[in-house]
């Protein structure tokens, strides 16, 4: 109940300070070294009919795929922009923060940028079988055999102040790591608290930014992102049942499987959390 009380009070206080930051800096290009961290096992997964990864040592082209994508939704270079629906398309903006790899050698024998680690147990705790680089430098990715996510306020806890995927769908273009980045930059769901299916602020408060209508749970509570409502359909999650007015579920920080953009509101806050708690990233522009 604490927990979610203090997620509260942030959403609450996120808001106001967006409302008084109207002037801050959206134009000027933010760079941000990235480095990987391939946690394996070893193992192969015969689970593949769904199109899933199955080699857990995953393929340096599909770790810059992934960055790619990364990359190009926060430049907002990617061109399925143009799939997002009328409602929201005035409202989509750059982030204009540049990801890229890290021009470094980490490991002996290794590439830049990447660390490839083998251990048995790559289902928790990962930064603690790599640990993590300067986050105040480089934003640090983890990817093994666990689920996908963030830690609240990732910045407060530099011993794991990164960003942690699962194997299973890197570089398939499921958007995972611009979703899990908008949580490293202060980000929450559209929804705000309580998982997939919400709670009961998540009409009220939502993620306390003005410009993202809120919705009632994520279009997809499992977590899958594979669907893509239309509009008027069952599946649209949106709390506006009066205006009929749609959720926003083109956005990066819903669960569906057509997220195209960040808001307006959304970057003002993103680069406020960087100018605020990764103030090293903010000075290096």
């Amino acid at each position: 109940m604490k927990i979610k009380m203090i997620i509260l009070a942030i959403l609450i206080y996120s808001n106001m300070c967006i409302a008084q930051n109207e002037q801050l800096d959206v134009k000027t290009i933010i760079n941000i070294p990235v480095i990987f961290h391939v946690i394996n096992s070893g193992k192969t997964s015969t689970i593949n009919s769904d199109g899933r990864n199955i080699n857990e040592n995953l393929p340096t082209s599909l770790l810059l795929l992934e960055l790619k994508d990364l990359h190009q939704d926060f430049m907002l270079k990617n061109e399925d922009t143009l799939q997002v629906i009328p409602h929201y398309k005035s409202l989509i903006s750059s982030a204009n923060v540049n990801f890229f790899l890290a021009d470094t050698i980490l490991q002996a024998n290794g590439e830049k940028g990447i660390i490839r680690v083998y251990n048995r147990n790559n289902r928790r705790n990962l930064h603690r079988k790599s640990k993590v680089i300067s986050p105040d430098k480089f934003l640090n990715v983890y990817i093994g055999n666990t689920g996908s996510f963030t830690p609240s306020s990732p910045w407060l806890f530099p011993e794991k102040d990164a960003v942690f995927l699962s194997y299973a769908w890197v570089g398939q273009n499921y958007r995972l790591l611009t979703h899990e980045v908008g949580h490293w930059l202060g980000l929450f769901h559209l929804w705000g608290n309580g998982g997939g299916k919400g709670d009961k602020n998540s009409c009220s408060i939502g993620d306390g930014i003005a410009d993202t209508p809120e919705q009632y749970e994520a279009t997809e509570p499992n977590g899958d992102c594979l669907t893509c409502p239309s509009l008027g359909s069952g599946i649209d999650k949106t709390c506006d049942k009066t205006n009929h007015k749609p959720s926003n579920f083109n956005n990066f920080m819903d669960y569906s499987g057509c997220r195209r953009m960040f808001t307006k509101g959304q970057v003002v806050k993103l680069r406020m959390t960087i100018k605020d708690n990764r103030k090293r990233l903010w000075k290096s522009y």
